[in-house]
């Protein structure tokens, strides 16, 4: 999921002047070919979130 952020951290529609890019990955990996997926059943999950803005030189 991508969204643009303000410095505040509201979510922005535009992209004009200043902005900050939050980039957030979910995975999920089950244990096994045939594992039901459910409450209470087993899988590996993994979030990625990272947020990134340009440098002023």
């Amino acid at each position: 999921m991508f969204t643009c952020q303000n410095y505040k951290g509201t979510t922005i529609a535009n992209r004009s002047g200043n902005y900050v890019l939050d980039v957030r990955l979910d995975f999920y990996e089950l244990q096994g070919s045939r594992v039901p997926i459910g409450p209470g059943k087993y899988y590996n999950a993994y979030k990625l979130q990272t947020k990134v803005t340009l440098r002023a030189d």
